[in-house]
């Protein structure tokens, strides 16, 4: 698997898929331009990040919850560090034969894909009066997109130890937010991070503490 290097982390990389996932295609002629808050690609080295709350209420609620200890955090002190275009295909994952509920799942707004953050480290099983149950699994994290009719499913990053995504909003049915912390192992320092991805055009821009 082919790795794009941010700073000291790795994330694999995202797309030439892409385009089979998110219909390709820029604007269309004499359409109204989107709102510039939500696109990827029109933040410059050291833009801030614009996102109403409404849009992304996971995103907002991982910034309180960490807005505890450190009462500092907010979008504006998190500045893009640039937009990085994907040129590699996503790895194909097998179709899941059981999904997660709704709740551990972020949905698309027209629900043809979601984003799983959690089936890959947590242990899903059955009580014993057939209920699903889903409890703690390894530190390995593997952040999944995937497809409701055809079922598909790909795999967008592989967190090890040193990285944690703790969120997802989809802005549009092609932009999606990710908040991730990043930890040091030798420092124990942890640093916010929130990863604004385009399906559309097969960029993602880097926004860090």
């Amino acid at each position: 698997m082919n790795l794009l290097h941010i700073r000291q982390f790795s994330v694999p990389v995202l797309v030439v898929l892409l385009c089979a996932l998110a219909a390709c295609g820029g604007p269309k002629s004499g359409a109204e331009d989107p709102d510039p808050s939500v696109i990827p690609g029109r933040y410059e080295e050291g833009g801030a990040l614009r996102i109403q709350q409404g849009l992304a209420p996971g995103l907002f609620e991982w910034i309180e919850y960490h807005r505890r200890s450190d009462t500092a955090l907010s979008l504006a002190k998190m500045p893009a560090s640039g937009v990085v275009i994907h040129i590699d295909p996503l790895d194909t994952l097998p179709s899941a034969t059981t999904l997660l509920p709704d709740t551990l799942l972020s949905w698309s707004p027209d629900r043809s894909r979601y984003i799983d953050l959690w089936s890959y480290n947590h242990i899903i099983d059955t009580t014993p009066q057939g209920r699903m149950r889903i409890t703690g699994g390894g530190p390995e994290q593997m952040i999944v997109i995937g497809e409701r009719v055809s079922g598909r499913r790909w795999s967008l990053m592989f967190n090890g130890t040193g990285q944690y995504a703790e969120s997802a909003d989809w802005l549009d049915p092609n932009t999606f937010v990710i908040g991730m912390m990043l930890i040091d192992e030798s420092s124990g320092e942890r640093t916010p991070e929130i990863m604004l991805f385009s399906l559309a055009d097969s960029t993602f821009t880097d926004f860090r503490y």
